[in-house]
Parts: structure tokens; sequence; C-alpha cells
């Protein structure tokens, strides 16, 4: 009797093992699934790798199976088989999660790219006896009517929504124009797009000082052509501009582009060339500049899509992804990496006392943002300016090419989609990256920058009849930086 109520115990006791350790499959089964499902739907992995680790998970787990269903289950096959349940189970678990946070990010950053953010103000002088937006009555704003009727448009419905009323509007002119008849009182109350205030101040540094905002109108605004993304082949050249706009609010909002670099990519040859573009730059703008002649910061207030053709035109190139970011991001971003290195050219004190030495140099996040800044205290000024963009954008790709990226994953993922724009699509990334996987070969850098002579008597679009500082760029220059650009591109460069 003994006997048989031991046989029993043991009995149930293997059952209760099997039960439990079929209940660990099925929960470890299922991670294995989700993991599956998302390697598959984005292609993630080089395509040999990605199939040899799905089909030897599939061999573990069916023998994983049968041992199960079919063996007897001791103490000791109980803990083996329910360890190696568990270390999948969280092993598949951490690797979804990862892998889902990549692509879902991505994705949400691709969904920010159709608006832009604009603010509108209705900005009087400090003594105007308007204290409320009631006091304006009757009275014309000025407005640029001609060259930004379309969010003028808008903001008038954003305006009547919010206040129950409607303001009439007279043509002013050019924001600069507007700003110093403002100043001047040969009107009483203009229309300011925000966008614009800093090119204002950089001629009438005292137009914040003396003036005040009545009412400020911030409203989300369709692009009028999105930047689209054109497809570009497996393994195929291509070009990203990187827009480092002049602000440290959202990305969305229409600013000037004070960086402005162009990453000329083969995957092939392994070669990256960053081409630097000064922001004072002098050519024809695109989009909102109508095609007449500026400095290229300019063309950052007309829009993303303004500032590609613009460059498009003058690099005699195709620009096929854009990325976007601002100040804070490259604050943000170079710290979550850990710092980076660079070499630096020639020792320099910045406009903050900060002091750079030359030579292999670790640079934190703040000190990054201000060894990128940094002009007049070099030879170069902006050319010098526009070749530090440059050691700080190849430092940050190589960083982000090591392993030691693992350890800070999520909040570089958070800090991207919170700090960057681009229309770079998911599928291209990851396609990079499984290159980068399946081929383990480092990247060679060279770089290039537009250079001119100075000039205070070219005309500004943007801000007529005043004398701004600007760079007249070499045709020799212009030659030299789009045959390096083809070159990178070109198939027929490509080496085994």
């Amino acid at each position: 009797m003994d006997n048989k109520n031991a046989i029993d115990t043991a009995y149930k006791k293997e059952k209760r093992r099997k039960i439990i350790l079929m209940l660990l499959f099925v929960v470890s089964f299922l991670s294995f699934a989700m993991l599956t499902f998302i390697l598959l739907k984005y292609s993630i992995l080089p395509t040999n790798m990605r199939f040899t680790g799905i089909i030897s998970l599939i061999v573990i787990y069916v023998l994983l199976q049968i041992i199960i269903s079919t063996a007897r289950i001791t103490r000791i096959k109980f803990s083996i088989i329910a360890f190696i349940l568990i270390l999948l189970l969280v092993f598949q678990l951490l690797v979804f999660m990862y892998l889902n946070k990549g692509v879902s990010i991505f994705d949400r950053i691709g969904q920010k790219q159709g608006s832009e953010s604009i603010t509108y103000s209705l900005v009087v002088n400090k003594d105007s006896s308007y204290q409320t937006i009631d006091d304006v009555g009757s009275t014309e704003v000025s407005a640029a009517l001609e060259t930004d009727g379309r969010s003028i448009r808008t903001f008038l419905e954003k305006f009547k929504e919010s206040n129950n009323k409607s303001i009439s509007l007279k043509e002013g002119g050019q924001f600069i124009v507007m700003a110093k008849d403002l100043l001047d009182k040969k009107t009483e109350i203009i229309l300011f797009n925000e966008g614009h205030r800093a090119v204002v101040e950089e001629q009438l540094p005292e137009f914040s000082e003396n003036t005040r905002v009545l009412q400020e109108v911030n409203f989300e605004t369709e692009k009028v052509n999105p930047q689209k993304a054109s497809h570009v082949e497996y393994e195929a050249p291509f070009n990203v501009y990187i827009s480092g706009i002049d602000t440290y609010g959202s990305l969305s909002t229409v600013a000037r582009t004070d960086v402005n670099l162009v990453l000329s990519i083969n995957p092939t040859t392994r070669k990256i060339l960053i081409t630097s573009i000064p922001r004072d730059t002098y050519m024809p703008i695109a989009g909102g500049g109508n095609n007449q002649g500026d400095k290229l910061t300019h063309s950052g207030i007309y829009g993303i899509e303004a500032s590609i053709e613009t460059l498009e035109n003058f690099l005699d190139t195709d620009i096929n992804y854009y990325a976007r970011v601002n100040f804070n991001s490259l604050i943000r971003v170079v710290d979550i990496l850990g710092g980076i290195n660079v070499q630096n050219d020639r020792s320099f004190s910045a406009f903050n006392g900060d002091y750079f030495e030359s030579g292999d140099i670790y640079l934190t996040g703040e000190r990054a943002l201000t060894f990128s800044r940094e002009r007049k205290n070099l030879p170069g000024g902006d050319n010098d300016r526009g070749k530090n963009h440059i050691k700080v954008i190849e430092g940050i790709i190589k960083k982000a090419l090591s392993p030691s990226i693992l350890f800070n994953y999520n909040s570089l993922m958070d800090e991207m989609y919170n700090s960057m724009d681009t229309n770079m699509p998911t599928s291209k990334l990851i396609e990079l990256i499984n290159a980068q996987i399946e081929n383990n070969k480092s990247w060679s850098f060279d770089n290039a920058v537009i250079e001119g002579y100075p000039s205070m008597s070219l005309p500004s679009y943007a801000m007529p009849g005043w004398e701004l500082y600007m760079t007249d760029p070499s045709q020799e220059s212009i030659d030299s930086v789009q045959s390096q650009i083809k070159s990178t591109l070109s198939i027929s460069n490509q080496t085994e």
C-alpha cells in the first residue's frame, strides 16, 4: 500500500512538473513568435543570419516539446528545462522590446515630417497705447501679405476662433521693413512671423527690447510640398542633408538653418563624404526665396523643402533624405553616447571661455555644442566652423557604430524621437544596419567645405537694402565639391 502511494505521489509530482513546463513552454514560445514576427516584418538582420536564428530556435523548441511530452521528468530534468525556457523567454522578450522600440520610434519620426509650426505675433512699440487686442479696433495691421499670404490666411482663421473677432491687414513689405517702420513709428502695429525674429535682430538688435507682443498665435500647418523620400535601391549611394536649425524650440518650428551638411554615402565602397556649406554662403534661394540671391541660412525660414531644393541646385546633385536637428539635440545625443572624440586642428578659446587644445580631444555635449558654434576666434571663420561641424558629426557617427551604444539604447531612441525630424524610411535604416552587421567593415570619412570671399555688398532677398555679411562662393570651390560628391557616389569607383 505504501509502495502504491509512493508511486502515485511520484506520478502526481511528475505530472505537475510537466504542466508547469508546458505553461512555461507556451509563454516562451509566444515570445519567440513575437520576436519572429518583428524580425520578418521589418527584415531585421541579414537574411542568412535571420533565418538561421529562427530555424535554430524552432529546432530547440521542437526538441524541448518532445522531451516534455515523452520523457520522464525528474527533478533535475525539470530544473534544466525550466531554466532553458526561462532563459529563452527573457532573451526573446528583451530583444523584442529593443527592436520594437527602435522601429516604432523611426516610424513615429517619419509621421512628424508632414507639418510645421508657425508662430505669429501682433507686435507694437513698448510705449504704444495699445494694451490689449481690443484696443486695436479698426487700425490696419501691417503684414507681409505678398510673401507670407498662405500662412497669414491660416493665422486669420485661428485668430478669429480664439478672439471671436477679425482684424484688418495691409501690405507692409518684408519683415525687416515692417520692423524698421515700427521702430521708426511709421506704423502702429505689425503682424510678425516669429521665424524671422533672429534674422531681423541681426540688423535691428534693439527690436525685441523696444517692442512688445500684444498676442501670439501658434499653429501647425501642413507643408505645401512635404519632402518625400526618394526610393534608393539596395546598396545604392545616396545623399542626406543635415540641417541644424537656429532655435532651442520644437523641431517643427520654422527657423534659420545654422548648420548645413550634406552626407554623401556609398554603402558599397564604405565611404562617407561630409560636405559643409557655411550658413552665410550666397546663392539663389528656392521656395519662398523665389530663387533670388541670399545667404543660405535664410532658406530655413521658408521651410526644409526650400533648403533642400536650394542645395540640390547649388551642388548639382539629388538629396534623397534629410535629418533636421536643433541645438538641444546635439548636447543630449553626445551625452547619451558618453561623449565623443574629435581631432582638433588648432587650439582656440571659444566665446564662452572654453579652451580647446589641439590634437585628439574628448567632448561632452555642452563642449561639443561650443566647439561647433565658435567661429569668431577661428582664423577661417565660418569655413573653420564648418570643418568643426564635420568633426562632430564624424565623431557621433563613429560612436553610434560602436557596441557601447547598446548600454544607452533606450535613452538614445527617446532622444532621437524628441529631437530629430527625418524622412528616411525605417526600412532604409534597417538595411544600413543589416549591411553593417553583415560586413562589419569600418567606414572611411572624407570632407569638403564650400569656400569663397567675404562680401558686404551682395543683395539679400529677405532683408532688402541692408548690408549683410555674406560669403561669395568661388566657382573653383563649387566645381571641386561637386566633383567630390559625384566621385563618392559613383558606382564606377566601387572597390572590392
